[in-house]
């Protein structure tokens, strides 16, 4: 049953195959076909065989066109052009270069339109309307400069400076060192240097003659087949001309190939000879041959093919802006169309947006509504609480009052001093808490803790650390240490900063029965702060309870004397010095309080 699938695949193999090779012997033979032509378009483009020339270019356009390569299509097209001028059928070219500027613009083909404005330059320039030759130049030199290989300026370049040669001579000049700058064919760098020694004629500069003539024979030794020959006697005369060789140059002239060429230089050589009569008659063949050349111009079809060219190329320029129009009004109407759904998006948002800070608000009234009923709670809480911590000494202050002033009952010396001491420690603690609720009313009244002093950090720990001792619990040991320098100092009120210091170490003394107390100094990572930590071995805070901790009112156990404010008074301490203070969640061993300060001297 697997034969016939077999057979089939290895049928499908072989018909791809043979598609493959007949496509590649295709496209080889046409490039082959392409390379054939080519050779024979060069030979009978330079042997002005007209009959053979245009039937090989004709061919050629079809290949390019089929092969969608515009640009080479229209260099044909540009040379079929030159062709015609070449034979003195300018007419023809006149007709030709319309065509192709027509269909340029059409296709909106900037190198087509580029390459007949080149045509038109040259047309006009052998017809002797320089304006317009130098129009076309002009316009075809900026349309290359944009469009395409930069490389082909150099042909523009130079014959843009023939149009100035005798009129402008600094202006021809640069133009020819553009050229000579971009220029990389021998036959096209030695027409350059020619023009420059012709350059050194008509401004009478013999230096710069012989300068460019050394650069011409140079190329003439070494690389023969770029020279054309018209422009090597042509070299020969002028170098004659100023050897003074006067009647040899005249008798050099008859090997040049342009008529208007020959009167040109002879009326240079006359005029040196100081011949006027001879000078003036070259001038005149001149201007005849001009006009006999400016006449085919002049020409009525000449005209009227000129013109449709321009009116093809008003017309295209009108369409374009046409199409600007049509493309600025669809962008008109698509703007709005854009800023209508932003609009409606941004009313939509902003709706969105009332919607979200109602909710907001609602969600504020809800949070200030609980936090309103939790303050209510505290307070609750706290008076219950401060009813329990006042009631209790008072309790015992009242009771052991009544005892000492009964006089029905006897007390010894001994217990009598024993409930003093009772007495005395109770109203101590009634004192503290009192103390404790003035001392955070009278912080939170003052907007912020303005007496500030230079305190020495290690003196001062030490100085905290010393004024608990009494405080703790027998088995609990005190240590201080510090890494950095004595000479360092904060800048703080020294009162209200022991206070702060004080509260986290009494809670430390107060919850620590063993083990110890330990106060460690430390300098910030970018030197600016001093960080002091206060780590005990007591049961410690839960990770979940670290903040809540700083609230006022706050007691973890109810069961233990306190008000519940002597965390909140130390944060709020803290933080008007410009420091702040938070309790270590990865310390385990107990409590573990982190105060930052910055370092500083007094102003």
């Amino acid at each position: 049953m697997k034969t016939p699938y077999i057979t089939i695949l290895f049928l499908l193999t072989l018909v791809i195959a043979w598609y493959e090779k007949s496509y590649s012997e295709s496209n080889t033979k046409v490039e082959y076909r392409e390379d054939i032509l080519t050779d024979k378009y060069l030979k009978y483009f330079g042997d002005n065989d007209a009959k053979s020339f245009f039937p090989v270019a004709e061919k050629l356009k079809n290949i390019y066109i089929q092969k969608g390569e515009k640009d080479k299509f229209y260099r044909i097209w540009c040379n079929e052009v030159i062709f015609y001028v070449n034979v003195k059928n300018l007419h023809r070219a006149i007709s030709e270069v319309g065509k192709m500027r027509i269909d340029a613009l059409n296709s909106n083909n900037k190198y087509g339109q580029a390459l007949s404005s080149y045509d038109l330059g040259i047309i006009y320039e052998i017809s002797k309307d320089n304006k317009l030759a130098k129009k076309y130049y002009t316009e075809s030199i900026n349309l290359m400069k944009q469009f395409h290989n930069k490389e082909r300026l150099a042909p523009l370049y130079n014959r843009l400076a023939t149009l100035y040669i005798e009129t402008e001579p600094e202006i021809a000049d640069s133009l020819l060192n553009l050229s000579i700058d971009k220029e990389t064919d021998w036959t096209a760098k030695f027409d350059c240097y020619s023009q420059e020694c012709y350059l050194g004629l008509t401004t009478d500069n013999n230096e710069k003659f012989y300068e460019y003539y050394k650069k011409c024979k140079y190329i003439e030794r070494y690389n023969k087949k770029y020279i054309v020959p018209e422009w090597t006697s042509y070299l020969e005369v002028i170098r004659q001309y100023f050897d003074k060789n006067y009647d040899k140059a005249l008798y050099l002239t008859k090997y040049i190939a342009e008529e208007i060429d020959k009167h040109h230089i002879r009326y240079y050589i006359y005029k040196k000879m100081g011949d006027s009569d001879k000078a003036l008659k070259e001038m005149e063949k001149m201007y005849q041959y001009e006009e006999s050349s400016r006449a085919v111009a002049d020409n009525e079809d000449f005209i009227a093919i000129t013109q449709e060219m321009d009116k093809a190329k008003m017309q295209k320029e009108r369409q374009e802006m046409q199409n600007k129009i049509r493309n600025i009004t669809y962008s008109g109407f698509t703007f709005f169309l854009l800023l209508m759904i932003v609009l409606l998006h941004y009313l939509f948002i902003r709706k969105k947006h009332e919607l979200k800070k109602l909710n907001c608000k609602n969600e504020e009234l809800k949070l200030a509504r609980e936090q309103a009923e939790a303050s209510e709670k505290m307070k609750v809480e706290f008076i219950e609480n401060m009813s329990h911590e006042i009631r209790t000494p008072l309790n015992t202050i009242s009771g052991f009052t009544q005892i000492m002033a009964t006089d029905s009952i006897d007390i010894d010396h001994d217990t009598r001093k024993s409930m003093s001491f009772k007495i005395t420690d109770n109203v101590k603690k009634l004192t503290d808490i009192i103390d404790n609720i003035l001392e955070l009313s009278s912080l939170k009244s003052n907007a912020k803790i303005v007496e500030k002093e230079q305190i020495n950090c290690n003196t001062f720990c030490k100085e905290a650390l010393f004024n608990i001792k009494d405080n703790k619990n027998e088995h609990v040991e005190l240590i201080f240490s510090s890494d950095i320098p004595d000479s360092k100092n904060l800048i703080a009120n020294k009162h209200d900063l022991l206070i702060s210091i004080g509260k986290i170490l009494t809670n430390a003394c107060k919850f620590t029965k063993k083990g110890y107390i330990h106060m460690h100094c430390e300098s910030s990572k970018d030197g600016e702060k001093m960080i002091l930590s206060v780590m005990d071995t007591g049961p410690g805070i839960p990770i979940e309870k670290a903040e809540i901790v700083f609230d006022k009112f706050v007691k973890l156990d109810s069961f233990t004397s306190g008000t519940g404010l002597g965390l909140t008074a130390c944060r709020y301490i803290i933080e008007q010095m410009g420091g702040i203070v938070i309790l270590d969640k990865d310390y385990n061993k107990g409590c573990k309080f982190v105060i930052t300060l910055p370092f500083g001297d007094v102003e």
